[in-house]
């Protein structure tokens, strides 16, 4: 996933970056109805995990 297609996404959906080896904090976005979107590899650490969750329409 890309920065730009990032910033689309967002607009519809609520996301958290995890370092996939936390164990707790994958749990604690899972427990809260969030689920594996993609991995960015864009950042300074070499790959994050990224919990999303859909929120519907905002408006």
């Amino acid at each position: 996933m890309t920065r730009d297609e990032a910033a689309a996404w967002i607009a519809w959906n609520e996301q958290s970056y995890v370092h996939p080896d936390n164990a707790a904090s994958l749990q604690v976005a899972e427990k809260l109805g969030m689920r594996h979107v993609a991995d960015d590899t864009t950042g300074a650490v070499p790959v994050r995990t990224v919990m999303g969750m859909d929120l519907g329409p905002l408006a």
